[in-house]
């Protein structure tokens, strides 16, 4: 009698235990509506990553217990991990994510089931030997610039500041909506440098017009000197090249390939009673050169634009060379060699050339 007894005493502190999962004695409320809380401390907003893990750490909060947090990749329906025990940390195997942004999302749980609002962060993954160029509205580039001499050195009597502004557009320009002006000014004499430009959607770069920009370029000083008494026509504008380093998937190009940037015949410039015809060719020249740039190493691509002007029969070169980071996303470094342009009867043209080194960016 007296164990039958003693198993009725404790029968209802047993049951009571077993209806009690908190391990803090405290019971749900009935009826408990409230959502949780979850926010992340790891990884901040737009943080760079180029390592293959993701270091995670929230925190959260429920008026009675967050029971677990579900956290998942780019939107997918399932969830990477499950956190189910504090602290509210984990590291995640990022190794399969493309280059470029991503976002992780978290997602709290209480007892009674109720489910917090979606927390997103987005992150880039960086992957070496990968270019991921990105146009950033207001962006500004402070460079140095130089003319260069025969030889292509630089005169540093010549030295002023070259600052490059990125403004996002409006509207169509040349079938496209999403681009960008690029404005350069020349702090020496005031010259102002305008390119459209935009990304595509494997991270290359394109400049619409980048023909008739080049051909402007080249004949200032022709025009300045008196070989051209006006600005020749220019062919409708195109979007073309500057920066070619990825396919059409978004993997990395081997160094080498070429791509026209003139239309079919060049472009004219009428030379008194002759005219020249020039054509132009980019080049994805190499990767991987460092450049320090005001403390920082940066890892440049380098494109090469060589520019031939054919004047009855006699062809001259000119070469442009172009370094360029996704980190930050501009240019880097670039350099017009000086040459001298072969123009029968005249003799030789000298064009002058000039190098653009970055200072500093915001």
């Amino acid at each position: 009698m007296f164990r039958f007894r003693f198993l009725f005493l404790i029968l209802p502190l047993v049951l009571l235990i077993a209806c009690d999962d908190d391990d803090n004695g405290v019971t749900p409320p009935a009826g408990d509506t409230e959502k949780p809380s979850v926010s992340f401390v790891k990884p901040v907003n737009d943080q760079q990553l180029t390592g293959t893990t993701l270091d995670v750490e929230l925190t959260a909060t429920d008026n009675v217990k967050v029971t677990k947090i579900e956290l998942t990749l780019n939107m997918d329906l399932s969830p990477a991990k499950t956190l189910t025990v504090e602290p509210w940390t984990t590291t995640i195997d990022i190794s399969a994510l493309p280059s470029g942004i991503n976002s992780i999302t978290a997602k709290a749980y209480d007892e009674a089931g109720n489910a917090s609002n979606r927390v997103t962060v987005s992150f880039e993954r960086k992957i070496p030997g990968t270019f991921r160029f990105q146009f950033v509205n207001g962006a500004e580039f402070t460079s140095d610039r130089w003319d260069l001499s025969d030889g292509n050195v630089k005169d540093e009597s010549t030295r002023r500041s070259y600052v490059s502004i990125y403004e996002k557009g409006s509207g169509d320009m040349g079938g496209q909506t999403e681009w960008y002006r690029m404005i350069s000014t020349d702090a020496l004499n005031g010259r102002i440098d305008t390119m459209i430009a935009r990304q595509d959607a494997h991270y290359n770069v394109q400049v619409y017009g980048l023909a008739n920009e080049l051909v402007r370029r080249f004949t200032r000083p022709l025009i300045e000197q008196g070989f051209m008494t006006e600005e020749p026509a220019y062919p409708t504008p195109l979007w073309t090249y500057l920066i070619k380093v990825n396919d059409a998937t978004g993997d990395p190009l081997q160094p080498g390939g070429e791509w026209e940037i003139t239309p079919p015949g060049g472009i004219t410039l009428p030379l008194g009673l002759i005219s020249a015809t020039v054509t132009m060719k980019g080049k994805y020249v190499t990767k991987g050169e460092i450049i320090t740039v005001n403390g920082k190493d940066v890892y440049t691509w380098e494109m090469l634009i060589v520019v031939t002007i054919d004047i009855l029969g006699n062809q001259s070169e000119i070469p442009v060379h172009l370094w360029f980071s996704d980190d930050p996303s501009g240019q880097i470094k670039l350099q017009q060699e000086a040459v001298t342009v072969t123009v029968p009867i005249i003799g030789g043209v000298p064009v002058p050339g000039d190098q653009v080194e970055l200072v500093s960016w915001k």
